[in-house]
């Protein structure tokens, strides 16, 4: 389990207000779920809008909503955790990361640092110093 990282990805979302048949139409934005024994649980990232009415600095017009983050901002700490260390690696896993202009989380901040350590020296890849 602590070898183990489960992303669930998702870009569906639903508009705030109904549509003319009384649903409501796709939107941006999702729930990003992240799971496994190496990671930092209890946590959500992002805001919540503070203002989710037609003026809202979100609210792009139906009640679709800007998401405060963007689907790059998690799974750059997963390829980070999957190796994925230079420049030239990261744009080629994420080619939109620089541009959404949303924090990127790094692999310390949402996987343990201490079972990382534990497995490197398990596998012979860490020294003590």
């Amino acid at each position: 389990w602590n070898d183990v990282t489960i992303v669930t990805v998702s870009d569906f979302a639903r508009t705030l207000t109904a549509n003319s048949g009384d649903g409501s139409d796709h939107a941006w934005g999702g729930n990003y779920p992240i799971m496994g024994g190496n990671v930092q649980g209890g946590e959500i990232y992002g805001e919540y809008p503070s203002d989710i009415t037609t003026s809202g600095p979100y609210n792009i017009g139906r009640g679709r909503l800007i998401p405060t983050l963007s689907w790059e901002s998690i799974l750059y700490a997963v390829v980070q955790e999957m190796g994925v260390e230079t420049e030239n690696e990261l744009q080629y896993c994420l080619p939109n990361y620089v541009t959404t202009e949303t924090h990127m989380f790094t692999k310390d901040e949402i996987f343990l640092i201490l079972l990382r350590l534990l497995r490197r020296r398990v596998e012979g890849r860490y020294e003590d110093r």
